[in-house]
């Protein structure tokens, strides 16, 4: 029997790891009009072989977004983001400000953002939301290089009315990655964007 052709790394960046895993992140809040952020230190090996270094590459994140129920008469918006660097976000709700600011900036990776309204007659009730599927591969199987040693992932939630209530409570954001080798200088330029 003829030996399978070896791959010639295109997809994987020369580490030969065609083989995703995922890392797992949880995020507790239960106060409304809150922002919480948490780091998350990544397994990551920096094995410098013949001028490269190892790095994770995103393919894919799955949201798992938390259980709430806004009261009538009012909006409760959540918003969940994951980044490279600490988004030093101020305590309290998300502002659209701050919200559009995150979703643009370097180190911003992904990110959701759900709001249920409610009026008198119907209070809106989301108790199993179904995971969110984000797909980051470019269509040929290249993912999104993370060059960072720590993820940021951050739960910020704002009440449109007052008398609303909201239980947010351990939101779960699932990466699928593998690891790839990247030239020194790439793997500089990746730190330097993401920093």
């Amino acid at each position: 029997m003829p030996k399978r052709a070896k791959s010639d790394g295109s997809l994987t960046g020369g580490s030969g790891d065609v083989n995703p895993q995922w890392f797992g992140m949880q995020i507790s809040q239960v106060a409304n009009d809150a922002t919480t952020t948490q780091a998350y230190p990544l397994p990551v090996q920096r094995l410098n072989d013949k001028d490269q270094s190892q790095v994770m590459e995103i393919l894919r994140i799955v949201w798992d977004l938390p259980a709430f129920l806004p009261g009538s008469n009012s909006t409760l918006s959540l918003a969940g983001f994951l980044t490279t660097k600490d988004p030093n976000l101020t305590s309290g709700g998300l502002p659209l400000s701050q919200f559009n600011k995150l979703r643009v900036q370097g180190g911003t990776i992904d990110y959701f953002n759900r709001t249920v309204a409610t009026s008198a007659s119907f209070v809106g009730d989301i108790m199993y939301d179904e995971p969110t599927f984000h797909e980051l591969t470019d269509g040929a199987g290249h993912g999104v290089l993370v060059a960072t040693d720590t993820l940021f992932l951050t739960l910020a939630s704002e009440i449109g009315a007052s008398g609303a209530t909201g239980t947010q409570s351990n939101m779960m954001c699932k990466v699928l990655y593998r690891w790839k080798n990247v030239t020194v200088t790439e793997y500089v330029g990746i730190v330097q964007s993401q920093t």
